[in-house]
């Protein structure tokens, strides 16, 4: 497992994820395409997630 951390603003929640070495890799190389930092394009990729899943999520859990 790695760790992919975050920063602490005012406005903004820190983002700790732990995921498998190969997809950290796979986060790493898209970073560094777009000229981020691996937290940075974490929080990115998740945020895509959240709202392209947006109608799936507002369903409840059973």
């Amino acid at each position: 497992m790695t760790t992919v951390g975050g920063k602490f603003t005012k406005e903004k929640r820190n983002l700790v994820t732990y995921i498998e070495h190969r997809e950290y890799e796979l986060l790493r190389k898209l970073a560094q395409q777009n000229g981020r930092s691996v937290s940075a394009e974490a929080a990115s990729v998740l945020l895509q997630y959240l709202e392209d899943h947006q109608e799936d999520l507002k369903e409840p859990i059973p």
